[in-house]
């Protein structure tokens, strides 16, 4: 849905158009042809441009003043123009949203590219979370891989859409299970020293994750303290 706020300011359809057409290829791509989404387009003028707190009020606001966009839809993209430098406070710089309970997704900012449809997308429709990245470092303060002191930052994992990696970046294989692109047997649990042979991330068969528990912090039956190990072959 590309909107247009009451006071002037629009969505260019076109650019909704090519951002659409994207991200259809990128879940057949992920899916390895399962998933095929279409689309319909239905422009709409609001007067909900706001930026107050929560940020998903705005998608409601608009899907409560133009109730017939929702008819038949699994989920509602809204495209919406900037909000607005005073507005850059308040939601932080995000360029997107998903509201769950009204089956909402929604990119605004001028963040009219594939990317934020792509990971409000598999907010929406699969209920993915944040992929994030955990930083650590020894008593001395220099980085280490894992262990010492730890912080966890929400949405930094460079290397999936649904963190912040870059154009074109995919889905991790526990993810790729979740949204149902592949069997739960593409899994294999390593509590045991085992040998566990890797097919690609993007192979529609095959082990393409060892999930591998962290001494001293749990395993399995509820604890997700653990490595999750998968093959992406080198591009680019």
């Amino acid at each position: 849905v590309p909107v247009r706020w009451s006071d002037g300011e629009s969505t260019n359809p076109d650019t909704v158009t090519a951002m659409v057409d994207e991200a259809v290829r990128f879940y057949r791509a992920e899916s390895n042809g399962a998933l095929n989404l279409t689309s319909t387009t239905l422009p709409v003028e609001t007067a909900a441009r706001t930026c107050t707190p929560p940020a998903s009020s705005l998608s409601r606001k608009v899907a409560q003043e133009n109730p017939r966009i929702g008819t038949g839809a699994d989920v509602v993209v809204l495209v919406c123009p900037p909000l607005g430098q005073d507005c850059d406070n308040t939601i932080e710089g995000i360029g997107g949203e998903s509201d769950y309970a009204w089956n909402l997704a929604a990119c605004w900012d001028g963040a009219e590219d594939a990317r934020c449809l792509e990971h409000e997308l598999g907010h929406a429709l699969f209920t993915l979370n944040h992929d994030n990245l955990i930083r650590c470092q020894d008593s001395n303060g220099q980085p280490i891989s894992y262990g010492g002191t730890c912080v966890l930052e929400e949405y930094h994992d460079p290397y999936s859409v649904m963190g912040n990696g870059p154009y074109g970046a995919g889905l991790p294989v526990d993810y790729l299970i979740t949204a149902g692109f592949r069997p739960s047997s593409s899994a294999v649990y390593a509590a045991t020293s085992t040998t566990v042979t890797l097919s690609p991330r993007s192979s529609s068969s095959g082990t393409l994750m060892a999930v591998v528990p962290l001494l001293n912090r749990g395993g399995r039956g509820g604890s997700r303290s653990q490595f999750q190990l998968e093959y992406r072959p080198a591009t680019g």
